[in-house]
């Protein structure tokens, strides 16, 4: 269910992320057992020495990070950036191991997942409404601050992982 959800267009619902933040966290939790999945499945295909097949896994595994990322606040972007790097590490240790066509497949494929990236911009939007929302439903002014202060330290994680990514790709 999981590889026929990643051949359809994914998205948070936005909605119900800026109103029912609590249910979106649950939720967070599960997708990361999910891509926990597709580690093992990666894992799986490595010990069986097949490294192709392992890359694939790790592709769709970065893959997975991108689409539930789209349409979300900052927190939906770290779970997704966590789901990248869980496929980015061990795929930068396969590379070397594929031939010319296998690393060209898996090259496409990260190709493609750049090309429909989440764009922080859209991230910012969203976080934006959830932060409008909260604010309005705030009864103390320490916990809204408290809440930006944890935004801005997921916006420095996501720079950071940024910067991972663009070493990898380099």
């Amino acid at each position: 269910l999981l590889r026929v959800g990643l051949t359809r267009p994914c998205s948070v619902p936005t909605e119900s992320v800026v109103t029912n933040f609590a249910e979106m966290r649950n939720n967070l939790r599960n997708l990361r057992r999910l891509a926990g999945l597709l580690v093992q499945e990666g894992r799986l295909k490595e010990m069986e020495s097949r490294p192709a097949d392992a890359a694939l896994s790790y592709v769709a595994l970065v893959q997975f990070g991108n689409e539930t990322s789209k349409g979300g606040v900052i927190e939906n972007r770290t779970t997704g950036i966590y789901c990248e790097d869980l496929g980015y590490f061990p795929l930068a240790n396969l590379v070397p191991k594929l031939d010319c066509d296998q690393a060209r497949l898996v090259l496409h494929a990260l190709r493609r997942i750049e090309i429909s990236r989440v764009t922080w911009a859209e991230v910012r939007r969203n976080d934006s409404r959830f932060v409008r929302h909260e604010f309005a439903h705030a009864t103390s002014p320490l916990a809204w601050l408290k809440g930006w202060r944890e935004i801005r330290q997921l916006q420095v994680y996501h720079k950071q992982s940024l910067s991972r990514v663009s070493l990898l790709a380099a």
